[in-house]
């Protein structure tokens, strides 16, 4: 492949975006050797804030766990984390389960202040005290049948972080360290945490752009990453397989995004991006740092066929 950053650039120019985009990484494989190619477009200090594309990663964190079969994605979420019901719980709750999460579709339809009070832009917003997050999103009624509504929001992911917590038994950072980002030989990374110091789940996962694309690597080659499998295959497939079609037809899977029958994305705001190819066995990361700007850089990607 001859110069895939410039492939990159070139839309990203012509979208008036080289301003947003400040570095931009290329994985691809040669000879079986994985090849990084990489370009700083404006100066920045890593690690880099992912936003959403913390989403895929809670996913991955899980994948872990369900290979150790300590859970199925058709458990209720209550037989693990009921202890956090209000008494006044909605009591569909009880029929949510953890595909659910993993989908957006508990059934919950309004924002309960967790997505502006915790995200990782400083804005001023108001952020949550020291009460029990996970209380409070539990706190929120069911309004659909759990399953038949999508509703975008960081509080799933959250929830489904805790969820990893219980599982392992220990903090969520230590455990996908141990499991995942030191064996694949990620470095300076961090994750922000809310007043009882939780990762935050669905947002605040920060990163260097190279271990970024690591991780489309290991979503595009069914858990496999440099020869060594960390997440099962079936996994893998779970978590790229929509359950719901979003109205602008982007096909949701575990915070991963089918765009076409070979390219899939993951996309947080700011215009963050990581975009895989099955075909071309190529991944594109990018960190950006405009608020409010066109994250359709994926697409474009995979309209225009540029590789």
């Amino acid at each position: 492949m001859k110069n895939p950053i410039n492939k990159l650039v070139v839309p990203a120019r012509f979208l008036g975006l080289t301003h947003n985009i400040f570095r931009v990484v290329c994985l691809t494989e040669s000879d079986g050797k994985l090849s990084f190619r990489s370009k700083q477009i404006v100066k920045g200090r890593a690690p880099y804030s992912c936003y959403s594309v913390s989403k895929s990663t809670v996913a991955l964190a899980l994948g872990l766990l369900y290979d150790k079969k300590l859970f199925t994605p058709q458990d209720k979420i209550a037989d693990y984390l009921g202890e956090y019901f209000p008494d006044t719980v909605d009591p569909r709750w009880y029929d949510v389960t953890i595909d659910h999460l993993l989908h957006h579709r508990p059934g919950t339809d309004f924002k309960n202040g967790f997505d502006d009070g915790n995200s990782d832009f400083d804005d001023g917003e108001k952020t949550w005290s020291g009460e029990e997050i996970l209380t409070s999103i539990f706190s929120m009624p069911i309004v659909h049948e759990p399953g038949a509504f999508f509703r975008y929001y960081d509080g799933n992911y959250y929830v489904l972080a805790r969820l990893v917590e219980k599982l392992c038994g220990g903090d969520f950072m230590n455990f996908i360290a141990q499991n995942l980002f030191a064996p694949m030989g990620f470095v300076n990374y961090a994750w922000l945490r809310d007043p009882n110091g939780h990762v935050m789940g669905g947002t605040g996962l920060l990163l260097r752009t190279e271990d970024y694309a690591k991780l489309g690597w290991l979503w595009l080659h069914k858990g496999i990453y440099d020869g060594v499998r960390y997440i099962s295959e079936e996994w893998i497939d779970m978590g790229l397989t929509a359950s719901v079609a979003r109205a602008n037809n982007e096909n949701y899977g575990f915070g991963v995004r089918r765009l076409s029958q070979y390219g899939y994305s993951v996309t947080g705001a700011a215009g963050q991006g990581l975009y895989f190819n099955v075909r071309k066995n190529v991944v594109f990361a990018w960190h950006a740092r405009k608020r409010n700007q066109i994250m359709n850089v994926c697409e474009i990607l995979d309209r225009l066929k540029l590789f």
